[in-house]
């Protein structure tokens, strides 16, 4: 089976590419992401005609994921559509939201008995050098946390 991956970033201004792409590749499943489309504007039609069964979600403009398969049957299950509203898989704006950057550093080091080094705090949080420096001139900044020779920890220990 081959499985490919495709952030499209708006699925309406690269259909012709898609579908280009998907009759010299013909992979038995696409993944997209950023097709920044709601569900009523997804050219379910054109994969059709492509061999493809379109199973999408999105609100438009700014997301939207879809999944485009060979296989028959599956889409409206696949994504738990019922009447067009999702079944039980949210959007991110209806789910609670996702912790800054800031919330991640001091959850990482509250976690923590032992100073935390710029790379270890780093790949903990899944974010770049740059915005790491800058929280954590931050937070020693406002007395939140403090730095070691051996890196950093919270204020209280």
């Amino acid at each position: 089976m081959r499985i490919a991956t495709w952030n499209v970033n708006s699925l309406k201004a690269r259909l012709d590419k898609v579908m280009w792409w998907l009759e010299r590749a013909r992979p038995d499943v696409l993944l997209m992401q950023e097709t920044k489309l709601a569900d009523p504007d997804s050219p379910t039609e054109a994969f059709r005609t492509a061999g493809y069964e379109l199973a999408h979600h999105g609100e438009g403009r700014w997301n939207g994921v879809a999944i485009a398969s060979r296989c028959r049957g599956w889409a409206e299950e696949a994504v738990g559509i019922v009447g067009g509203e999702p079944k039980c898989y949210p959007s991110r704006s209806a789910a609670r939201p996702l912790p800054s950057a800031e919330e991640r550093v001091a959850q990482a080091l509250a976690d923590t008995n032992a100073p935390l080094t710029v790379t270890e705090l780093r790949r903990a949080c899944r974010i770049r050098t740059a915005t790491l420096c800058a929280i954590l001139s931050q937070l020693v900044g406002e007395g939140r946390i403090r730095r070691t020779p051996a890196g950093y920890l919270p204020a209280g220990r």
